[in-house]
């Protein structure tokens, strides 16, 4: 009896021995298959994502010309910048949801036969340590829960900054000078992403052997001159009426808008930090929303009170409400979040450059507002420093592919 028992655990042993032999080899066959298709599937993604990119600018671009006209039309700031947020709340709310159930049917497809029949050939060893790292789980979701509370507050007081500077921007400066210092953007991004280490830059690797520094020196540089021509010359007139629109205070418009563009660099970079952390950045950002919008309501009634017409919205008001919240504030934070976990928060930023010109064109054509002489070159050096930038990231970019050839060589 004895030598039958050990002769059918013997058999028993080898017959799962063989089949997590079979597995292995078909799991690895499979991966190498999954490699190159990932491989495709990151550069599709990556294609789409620098569309979105694009399409996040235009956001903005229209988000700061339906703005002018709301805030035109005697509708407070914080008025706006709360309703907003609410509805941007409950879309992202309603994404998040879609989002964990797309997670939980691709989880389901990925079941296959082979891991069906691992999970028959379990021992007791394997459950002891299926339930301890269930535990594990448990513990590592109650911080991950914990995180997710500390992170939304902190990103919603942040949030709550950016959308009520930007408004005070576009109504005391207007929206030429309000896009113009959208080109700080990338600049303070890239300062924060080197200073927290989630990309690396060094001026003393500012050389012929690193030419990837050397160009995002140029580009900070040209976003420089961009801003201190638009804010000190303005040039000759070129297009619209100077007299149709004029800026109540420039000058705290100007600071505003520098105050919108420093907490949303911190909020860039911030995303990226917090998908490098595994934290679902889909909860986080339905979350901020909603308790940036209870920062801008408290400011609201302590700024303006509760006067039923206060707030009130007026067509005008309510057409800024809907567009904000649709496309700059709830589809642009999800382009903003898959941009840095594929991309970086300094190709993120990149794309900023495009906004003034962009603004300016769609100011004249809607507004009638003045186009100076000064735009246009702020215009152009904006574009350099956006080709200084993808300069930058393509020395990057062929620098890697070579150390990857090089180790594959050696392998």
């Amino acid at each position: 009896m004895k030598k039958s028992e050990t002769f059918s655990s013997s058999a028993k042993a080898h017959a799962e021995i063989v089949v997590a032999q079979n597995v292995a080899e078909k799991k690895s066959d499979k991966n190498d298959s999954d490699v190159n298709d990932s491989d495709k599937n990151n550069k599709s993604k990556s294609i789409q994502t620098h569309v979105l990119l694009f399409l996040s600018q235009l956001n903005w671009m229209g988000m700061h010309i339906v703005f002018a006209v709301a805030l035109r039309s005697s509708t407070r700031a914080m008025v706006l910048s709360f309703y907003r947020e609410m509805l941007a709340c409950v879309l992202l709310t309603m994404y998040c949801f879609y989002v964990r159930q797309r997670r939980k049917k691709r989880k389901r497809k990925e079941m296959t036969t082979d891991e069906m029949t691992t999970e028959v050939v379990v021992t007791a060893t394997a459950e002891q340590a299926n339930d301890d790292a269930t535990k594990k789980t448990k513990d590592e979701n109650g911080v991950t829960s914990m995180q997710i509370v500390a992170v939304s507050i902190v990103l919603g007081a942040i949030l709550a900054l950016i959308r009520g500077s930007v408004v005070l921007a576009n109504a005391n400066a207007g929206p030429d000078v309000t896009s113009a210092l959208v080109l700080t953007t990338p600049v303070l991004t890239f300062f924060f992403s080197a200073l927290l280490r989630v990309e690396h830059f060094s001026f003393r690797e500012v050389n012929r052997e690193h030419p990837e520094n050397v160009m995002k020196v140029l580009a900070i540089l040209f976003v420089t001159i961009s801003v201190a021509v638009v804010c000190s010359y303005k040039g000759a007139l070129m297009f619209g009426d100077p007299k149709e629109y004029e800026a109540p205070n420039v000058v705290v418009g100007a600071i505003w808008m520098l105050t919108n563009t420093l907490a949303s660099s911190v909020a860039i970079v911030m995303q990226k930090m917090i998908i490098n952390a595994k934290i679902p950045i889909e909860v986080v950002n339905a979350a901020m929303t909603g308790i940036g919008a209870f920062w801008l309501l408290i400011v609201g009634l302590i700024a303006h009170g509760t006067a039923k017409d206060i707030w009130t919205l007026s067509s005008d008001g309510l057409y800024a409400v809907l567009f904000g919240a649709f496309f700059p504030s709830a589809m642009n934070l999800i382009i903003f979040a898959k941009s840095s976990k594929l991309l970086g928060p300094n190709i993120t930023a990149r794309y900023f450059l495009l906004q003034p010109a962009m603004t300016w064109a769609l100011d004249y054509l809607v507004l009638k507002d003045a186009v100076y002489e000064s735009y246009v070159i702020c215009a152009v050096f904006s574009a350099m420093a956006m080709m200084s930038f993808a300069s930058a990231n393509s020395f990057v970019r062929n620098t890697t592919s070579k150390k990857e050839e090089e180790r594959e060589e050696e392998m």
